[in-house]
């Protein structure tokens, strides 16, 4: 009998685990590494405000049918979203009347920065939003952790591995075909490897380092607990043109366990990403302009306070394709950043 060829994935991102499910329900033997003790990557929830898991994003997910269907397909209940809009100083526009206009804003903003690659990406993004202005938002009935869990339960039933708390120090991409990932205590082999745009560790091709052009960036956001009479008047907000604040997302309902009435908890992404920076002052500024904007009650009683921080390197999709094309099919590449997209380029689960 014939065994299985094996591939190990780099990262547990919804994206990265989707192509991993992909190649294990195809035959082949996956092991998922992450040097994170939870998986979700930047769509995690971890423990947090006292709380066994937290959904730290802030994230919105993109009006696309199709993408709505893969995520039904593999049975995460989906719920329509009206309460998301954009806020431009101080006038609320509807989420799908604006995602257009915001995607085409952002390109423009990585095209006067040259960052040729992270333009086209993001004009795909605005095309397909002008295309899917009529479609509803929606989004998973238990937040993050629902698109999380459910891929992690469909890996382990078609025989993947999914190993955390692994820091790989070097991937090495062999002359004899196969893939080592070293790290400090041991090293994995496979005949392949699948490596996303944020793969960080030095890669190896036949003996010779790569020179990876990375594009730099990151997220910052801080979460507060807080009481109050009403609860707010919206699930997902993106801010246009505010110095303090990118996006605010309501995410009491997707705490583990729930909270008491009159709770609530709210994620709030920062336009400065230097974690360091964020002190008992400059929290303060946020709840202001929190509150300035309407964004939280000005009767709000403010429990306690965290932040998730999240450093980024992308490496490009060209860069990413060439350096697949160099390991002459040794590494498998996943071309995107952006989970719609990315879920729609998938080789779907069958």
């Amino acid at each position: 009998m014939t065994r299985p060829a094996t591939m190990l994935a780099v990262g547990t991102s919804p994206l990265m685990m989707m192509h991993a499910l992909a190649h294990a329900r195809a035959g082949w033997r996956v092991t998922v590494l992450d040097r994170a003790d939870v998986v979700g990557g930047s769509w995690s929830t971890p423990a947090m405000l006292g709380l066994s898991q937290v959904e730290c994003g802030v994230h919105l997910l993109e009006n696309r049918p199709e993408f709505h269907a893969s995520l039904q397909g593999l049975g995460v209940a989906l719920e329509r979203d009206d309460r998301c809009f954009s806020l431009w100083r101080g006038r609320r526009s509807g989420m799908r009347g604006s995602r257009a206009l915001f995607h085409t804003l952002v390109a423009l903003k990585a095209a006067r920065g040259g960052r040729l690659d992270s333009f086209r990406r993001i004009s795909r993004s605005a095309l397909l939003s002008a295309r899917h202005s009529a479609t509803p938002f929606h989004y998973p009935r238990q937040g993050c952790r629902e698109i999380n869990s459910r891929l992690v339960q469909l890996l382990e039933a078609a025989g993947a591995e999914i190993r955390l708390r692994i820091a790989i120090e070097a991937i090495h991409v062999e002359r004899g075909g196969g893939v080592v990932c070293a790290t400090a205590a041991q090293s994995f082999e496979a005949e392949r490897i699948l490596i996303g745009s944020r793969a960080h560790a030095p890669i190896h091709i036949d003996g010779m380092a790569q020179t990876i052009p990375m594009e730099s960036s990151g997220t910052l956001t801080i979460l507060l607990r807080w009481s109050g009479d009403c609860p707010p008047g919206y699930s997902y907000v993106e801010i246009l043109g505010d110095r303090l604040l990118k996006r605010v997302r309501d995410i009491t309902a997707f705490a583990l366990p729930l909270l008491p009435d009159g709770q609530f908890l709210l994620a709030a992404q920062l336009r400065d990403t230097n974690a360091g920076a964020l002190s008992a002052p400059g929290v303060a500024e946020i709840i202001t302009q929190l509150r300035k904007l309407q964004l939280l009650p000005a009767d709000a009683r403010i429990a306690e306070w965290d932040c998730a921080a999240y450093p980024l390197q992308t490496i490009g999709d060209r860069d990413l394709m060439e350096l697949a094309a160099r390991s002459a099919g040794r590494i498998v590449a996943v071309r995107t950043t952006d989970l719609a997209d990315g879920f729609q380029a998938a080789p779907i689960p069958s």
